[in-house]
């Protein structure tokens, strides 16, 4: 992942707001990680805090990588960059965060059509749709003993 070729001025003008609102510090989070990463390489003891922003990076890596020629809905992606966010990650290891990434879209199509077409459109998410999309992200965690 090369952020500095992956981003540009234009794109994020044309992304609608609730992409533009979820991704907005993803980059410099993502190249703080990288940078976390090369630091701490020679070091076997780490803060509580470095730890946490590590496995943090660990998880904005593991939802940023996908597979060539294999573009992702649009209603996907804000899911998982809203899990990422609100922080619904955090806890889990890097398996279980690619159980997520690769189950979420067709669980979320399966049971909550409505908050996917919602998604799609992309305008921005009221508090009640937040709430939604918590109480639908921690049933995929509990259906997937995550």
């Amino acid at each position: 992942i090369d952020i500095g070729l992956s981003v540009s001025r234009i794109g994020n003008k044309v992304q609608s707001p609730l992409m533009r609102e979820l991704t907005k510090d993803m980059g410099l989070s993502y190249i703080q990680y990288k940078e976390l990463l090369k630091a701490t390489r020679l070091r076997a003891a780490i803060s509580e805090d470095l730890e946490r922003r590590l496995k943090h990076g660990e998880k904005v890596e593991c939802i940023l990588m996908q597979e060539n020629n294999h573009p992702s809905p649009i209603a996907e992606q804000l899911i998982l960059f809203y899990a990422l966010r609100t922080g619904a990650l955090d806890k889990l290891s890097i398996e279980e965060c690619e159980v997520f990434k690769n189950g979420i879209y067709a669980f979320m199509n399966d049971n909550y059509p409505d908050m996917v077409k919602k998604l799609e459109i992309g305008k921005e998410l009221n508090d009640n749709d937040k709430k939604k999309l918590d109480e639908y992200i921690a049933r995929f965690f509990k259906e997937n003993k995550l």
